[in-house]
C-alpha cells in the first residue's frame, strides 16, 4: 500500500471528501497528492486519530464537507464502507457528489442505479493521466475546495536591474 501523500485538511472552509478502498492506494493517492498539490482542500481517512471512533469520524467529516469524490473499483464496490459512505453523501442534498470510475467495475443494481444520476470521470478511459487530471482539475463542483491563489508579485527593480547586468541570466 501506498504511503499516504498528503495531511488531510482540518478547518471550516469546504472541503472534498474522498472515499476510496485502501486496496486502491496506488491509483488514489496520487490523484490525492495533483489535487492538494494545486490547493485544493481534501480528507480523507488518514485523518482519524488513533482510539476515535472511526464511523462517527467519518460521517461527521462527511457531513461538513462540500463535496464527495467517491473512487470507484470493483474493490470500492465490495467494501461495506465505501458503500455506506456513499450512500450517506447521496442521502445528503447539500453534499456534492462526484464519482470517478477507476475501472469498468461490475455494479449492483441498487449502485448503479444510485450512480447513474450524476456524471462519472471514466478514468480508465483516459489514455494520458495529464488529460484525466485536467478533467478533473477544471469540474467546476470541485471550485469552492480550492484554496485562493495569490496573485504573482512583479519581480523588485534591483531584481530586474541585476539581471540585465548579468546580461539576463541570473
Amino acid at each position: 500500500m501506498a504511503a499516504a501523500p498528503v495531511r488531510p485538511y482540518e478547518g471550516r472552509e469546504p472541503y472534498i471528501f474522498i472515499s476510496y478502498s485502501h486496496r486502491d492506494s496506488d491509483r488514489v493517492f496520487p490523484i490525492l497528492k495533483y489535487l492538494d498539490d494545486r490547493g485544493y482542500r481534501i480528507w480523507y481517512d488518514e485523518g482519524i486519530d488513533p482510539g476515535t471512533e472511526w464511523p462517527e469520524s467519518i460521517a461527521q467529516h462527511l457531513m461538513h464537507s462540500a463535496v464527495c469524490l467517491a473512487f470507484v473499483s470493483d474493490n470500492s464496490l465490495a467494501s461495506q464502507n465505501c458503500r455506506r459512505e456513499i450512500n450517506f453523501a447521496l442521502s445528503r442534498n447539500q453534499i456534492g457528489f462526484l464519482s470517478v470510475m477507476l475501472e469498468d467495475a461490475k455494479m449492483s443494481p441498487g449502485v448503479e442505479l444510485q450512480l447513474s444520476t450524476y456524471q462519472s470521470l471514466l478514468m480508465y478511459r483516459y489514455s494520458d493521466k495529464d488529460e484525466f487530471y485536467n478533467k478533473l482539475s477544471s469540474v467546476d463542483l470541485l471550485a469552492p475546495c480550492r484554496r485562493p491563489i495569490p496573485a504573482e508579485q512583479p519581480a523588485a527593480p534591483a531584481a530586474r536591474g541585476r539581471a540585465e547586468v548579468l546580461g539576463g541570466c541570473e
